[in-house]
């Protein structure tokens, strides 16, 4: 047999083919190409603990909480995208943390965000955590200890999120000696 494979198709079928082929490859349905990685904490900053990383746009964040009209802020306020790296496994210090770098058109959405975690910290992270400013290295936020459910081997759980400009930084970590100075020494690491 000789010529295309393709050859055989009807013309419908061949421009189905071809605009399958045309939509595969490194660009979004906008036609411009998907934004590069935003800085995480380092994949090596926590040994012993395995990192994973990935994008993460307005869909998983709204999962973070069950605010209605999450996705509307978030769009409203500029948020443009996101990298989390995520650190799995056993260490004298922690066993789970969570490094995301958000990008957000304006110092004003990026403020916003960080301020409706705050606000609405039951959401997020249970009713009875404890919310206090934080600032370091020209950002500002708030670091919180999440609520405890009482269980006997259960884990400190703490969060950071903080912005400066555009950018939010948010650390979540917990483990047997995950303490506010642990976190805090972690944040000041990560972009």
């Amino acid at each position: 047999m000789t010529g295309s494979p393709f050859q055989y198709l009807s013309p419908i079928g061949a421009l189905v083919i071809a605009l399958l082929a045309a939509g595969c490859g490194s660009e979004d349905s906008s036609g411009s190409a998907p934004p590069a990685p935003l800085p995480t904490l380092a994949a090596d900053a926590l040994p012993g603990l395995t990192a994973e990383q990935r994008p993460i746009g307005i869909a998983l964040l709204t999962h973070d909480a069950p605010i209605d009209g999450f996705a509307d802020k978030l769009a409203g306020w500029g948020f443009e995208h996101g990298t989390q790296r995520e650190f799995t496994g056993r260490s004298p210090t922690f066993t789970n943390v969570v490094s995301r770098t958000l990008q957000f058109r304006s110092a004003t959405g990026a403020q916003a965000y960080v301020q409706l975690v705050a606000d609405r910290v039951g959401d997020f992270f249970g009713d009875g955590s404890k919310v206090r400013a934080l600032e370091q290295g020209g950002r500002s936020g708030y670091l919180i200890r999440a609520a405890t459910c009482g269980c006997h081997r259960e884990t400190p759980l703490l969060i950071a999120v903080v912005s400066r400009r555009d950018r939010v930084s948010w650390l979540y970590a917990n483990g047997p000696r995950a303490k506010p100075k642990t976190l805090e020494a972690l944040l000041a690491r990560a972009p």
